[in-house]
């Protein structure tokens, strides 16, 4: 199995100008399995990766870029869903971030 786990679209906005659908498709040419879509922060992508990987037999696995600190450096991490349940972990996160942006001191 041939797989390609960490793809910033398009919507991993000044990140990448990559689209879905061209993504995809240059895997379809490679004779590749599955693609990850690891975009920093954002789950925007995923339904249109989903479609767009199933009309094509792709795997999609969905993952996103995120940054851990340890008090002194952020780590960039890449972190991917094994099933529903990751999905959901990762959704979470992404919930968790976005919350603590609207009410966290800095």
């Amino acid at each position: 199995m041939v797989a390609y786990l960490n793809i910033h679209t398009a919507y991993d906005l000044l990140n990448s100008s990559l689209k879905i659908e061209d993504a995809v498709r240059l895997a379809v040419s490679e004779n590749v399995d599955a693609l990850a879509i690891t975009d920093t922060n954002v789950l925007y992508g995923f339904p249109k990766f989903y479609d767009t990987c199933i009309a094509n037999n792709i795997k999609p696995i969905f993952g996103m870029t995120i940054y851990v600190t340890n008090g002194l450096n952020n780590i960039e991490t890449v972190v991917l869903a094994k099933d529903n349940y990751g999905l959901k972990i990762i959704s979470t996160i992404i919930g968790n971030k976005n919350e603590c942006i609207r009410t966290c001191v800095f």
